[in-house]
């Protein structure tokens, strides 16, 4: 079966060289991508976006003075990404290899896999980590190796420093994956088995082993993300924390619906909110509530000085 999966990856790089040999042109898209590309140049650490993807760009394309090998990674790693769709498929799920084939081909084929591949953006790298991430913790879920779970966990804080916004599914999955182990799913089922019949004591041994993958797990996780944000600040030279503009992203998202009660001094807040001269209530504003400076952010950073405070 590996056989014929390594036939079905060759299928996919070969779809990924005949699209690289069509569009290899690095693209931007505005200050993300120029942030990014000042990570690598100038060691700039920016304050509301990845600085690890800059710091990737500086190993990959600086030495070679072309970021036309980051584009090839990104190929690359695309290419891994469908593939694990098509294994996860026919290993996991027991799906016929066609099956498997077709859904990783779509995928190597689908148009927002190929346009991100070729941005100077966080996605596809990120999509190559989740990917690898969700493998390894549906491989644990069948298997029960605790190796898995903790590599998943190494790779899903690496994942939160290129994207943040995967924080939720990396703590919600820490938290599950071991409740939802082979032992743990033993231990509940011996467990109903024997209220049911009111049987002999409980064998608690499957439990007391899927606790402690639970606390390995956590702490793995937990530990490595402190430490992430500790290098952040540091380099920041500010207080540890994962960003330091994510409240400012979260309210200019949500501008439309804010008002004065949610501010923490109402008063305060229709200060804030009368000094916006951008329509609050048009959703494709959201952006300029954040970049422009006749916008929410500027008009909350202008009444709260303090940056800490204002994204608070």
């Amino acid at each position: 079966m590996w056989k014929k999966l390594l036939l079905v990856l060759a299928a996919i790089f070969a779809i990924e060289l005949v699209w690289l040999a069509i569009d290899p042109t690095p693209s931007y898209f505005f200050g993300d991508s120029e942030s990014y590309l000042a990570t690598a140049v100038i060691k700039y650490i920016p304050e509301g976006r990845s600085f690890l993807y800059g710091l990737l760009i500086q190993r990959v394309a600086l030495p070679l003075h072309s970021l036309e090998a980051l584009i090839y990674l990104q190929c690359f790693l695309t290419g891994i990404a469908a593939w694990l769709i098509s294994v996860i498929l026919c290993r996991i799920f027991q799906a016929s290899l066609c099956i498997s084939a077709l859904f990783g081909l779509l995928c190597a084929l689908e148009p927002l896999q190929l346009l991100m591949a070729r941005y100077v953006m966080t996605e596809a790298v990120a999509n190559f980590l989740f990917a690898m991430q969700f493998f390894l913790l549906l491989l644990y879920l069948r298997r029960g190796w605790l190796t898995l779970l903790l590599v998943a966990q190494v790779i899903g804080v690496v994942l939160i420093g290129i994207r943040v916004s995967f924080l939720p599914e990396v703590m919600v999955s820490s938290v599950l994956a071991p409740l939802l182990s082979p032992r743990a799913l033993l231990f509940y089922r011996s467990s109903l088995r024997k209220v049911r019949a009111r049987a002999a004591p409980l064998d608690v041994r499957p439990l007391r082993i899927a606790t402690v993958h639970l606390l390995l797990c956590l702490t793995v996780s937990q530990g490595l993300l402190s430490a992430y944000k500790h290098w952040y600040g540091k380099l920041m030279q500010r207080p540890p924390a994962l960003l330091y503009e994510n409240g400012a992203f979260l309210a200019c998202d949500f501008a439309p619906l804010i008002g004065p009660q949610d501010f923490p001094d109402r008063a305060r807040g229709q200060t804030v909110l009368a000094r916006v001269q951008i329509d609050r209530k048009n959703l494709d504003n959201r952006s300029a509530q954040h970049f422009v400076p006749e916008g929410l952010w500027h008009a909350i950073r202008t009444e709260y000085p303090d940056e800490m405070q204002a994204n608070d």
